[in-house]
């Protein structure tokens, strides 16, 4: 019996912990007017699940948490939307002038190839972001990113299996999108990347636990 109390009473303060993020992450994605805060509050939800003490914390120390790391970020994170930002724009773009046409054989093609790229950037982006709490230069940090993506096909899997899953909630049961966002998911895959130990990536002083 005592178990199962613990059970959800862990589950509850998981709960409100995504819930908190999520909606810290809205307040600072707007007060960035979107186009620049949501790269900037996407990273300090990375940074505040990647590190046990903010697990703990309360809402009024997980906000201070969260300023702070969006304020230390903001430009760096800034620069990586010069190159992510108008790709994804493309992207989304060239699928809703797609959705309008009649497809023959060759446009399905590049509909599907159009998918796969988006599929592959996003997977791309969840290691572009972890690596981001553990390296400062842009190099390793894009080369590491790659390499944990095609070097570990089973958490790149999983990961994949993950978002797809994600997604199938939030279409069955939409209003958990506004509950939780994107928080889940990166909470969820870092779990991944400590049971998969993908810190093995990581500099030998890097080495930590989320």
């Amino acid at each position: 019996m005592n178990k199962l109390v613990d059970l959800h009473v862990s589950i509850g303060k998981k709960g409100l912990l995504l819930f908190l993020l999520h909606c810290y992450w809205l307040l600072f994605t707007l007060f960035g007017l979107v186009l620049f805060g949501l790269l900037p509050a996407t990273n300090a939800v990375y940074e505040l699940c990647n590190d046990e003490k903010y697990q703990e914390a309360n809402a009024i120390k997980l906000f201070q948490s969260f300023a702070k790391s969006f304020r230390k970020n903001f430009w760096r994170m800034n620069r990586l939307g010069l190159f992510i930002l108008p790709l994804a724009a493309l992207f989304s773009i060239d699928l809703m002038l797609m959705r309008h046409y009649v497809f023959t054989e060759a446009d399905t093609t590049v509909y599907l190839l159009i998918q796969l790229l988006i599929v592959i950037s996003l997977l791309f982006l969840a290691n572009l972001f972890w690596f981001f709490q553990h390296e400062r230069a842009w190099k390793p940090m894009l080369k590491k990113s790659l390499i944990l993506m095609l070097g570990k096909p089973g958490l790149t899997g999983q990961i994949f299996v993950l978002m797809v899953g994600i997604s199938c909630c939030y279409y069955l049961l939409p209003g958990l999108f506004f509950v939780f966002g994107v928080t889940p998911l990166i909470y969820f895959q870092l779990n991944l990347f400590k049971q998969k130990d993908a810190y093995v990536f990581l500099p030998e002083k890097k080495h930590t636990t989320v």
